[in-house]
């Protein structure tokens, strides 16, 4: 006798089994032989039509879909390299058959195994000296790549520091001193010129009169814009803004 197709919500079991849940008896509506059947129960109540492996094989459209497992992630792979090899050779090492994956034990195989595992960064260094060979014997044996670390940013510089370096002329003169400072080519040029008139002032306290720096900046001796020119006069901000109501006032 033909097998009867399954109605519920997750799944319906043989027969008269029909329910909401594979564990819950107490929901059972119904089983069926025919589809058709099936699915006009399905539309009329809001279900699902399972076969008998719990496949879904009809949804009302309405029906909550049974939630579906995910799989399993994939495991990680696991190191193919031989790490039971106690010896001390990368020669023999490469040598074993356990280890063909790796390549053969020459000296160019070993130049590209050792840029591959970061014991050099390039072929050229790699000459196959004791060290190289332990290094990459370990490196090997160990199976994982070692990822490289970035090289730590350089350590920022306060002005005092950059104004005393323009001044032993580390940076230039000119349009390559600007370029070499860069943004902070006007405050730093500010504290040199505070340093070279004897002033011990700090960076971002002004050694001129309100008036005296008006009288720079209408002349245009701090170019154009108020940051630049901040930054040019070397001052807070506060102080800026009497300079600036002071050449309001001028103007």
């Amino acid at each position: 006798m033909e097998k009867p197709l399954h109605l519920k919500n997750l799944i319906i079991e043989c027969y008269t089994d029909v329910r909401k849940s594979a564990s819950d008896s107490n929901s059972q509506v119904g089983a069926f032989h025919e589809l058709d059947n099936a699915k006009e129960l399905a539309d009329s109540e809001r279900l699902n039509v399972y076969d008998q492996t719990g496949k879904l094989i009809y949804s009302s459209g309405s029906a909550s879909q049974a939630p579906v497992s995910s799989p399993d992630p994939s495991p990680v792979p696991a190191n193919k390299n031989n790490t039971s090899y106690t010896g001390a050779s990368v020669v023999d090492y490469l040598n074993l058959s356990s280890n063909s994956h790796l390549g053969d034990s020459s000296l160019a195989n070993r130049k590209k195994l050792a840029v591959e595992y970061k014991i050099v960064s390039s072929e050229s260094q790699f000459s196959g000296t004791g060290k190289q060979n332990t290094d990459l014997l370990n490196a090997l044996r160990g199976g994982s790549k070692p990822v490289s670390t970035p090289a730590p940013k350089p350590a920022v510089k306060s002005i005092d520091q950059l104004a005393q370096e323009v001044i032993d002329g580390k940076h230039g003169t000119g349009d390559a001193r600007r370029k070499l400072l860069g943004s902070q080519y006007n405050v730093v040029q500010a504290r040199v010129n505070q340093i070279l008139s004897g002033s011990t002032a700090n960076a971002s306290a002004p050694k001129k009169s309100i008036s005296q720096m008006a009288t720079e900046v209408l002349r245009g001796d701090h170019g154009d814009g108020h940051k630049n020119r901040r930054e040019s006069l070397g001052i807070s901000q506060s102080e800026y803004e009497k300079v600036r109501a002071e050449v309001n006032r001028r103007a």
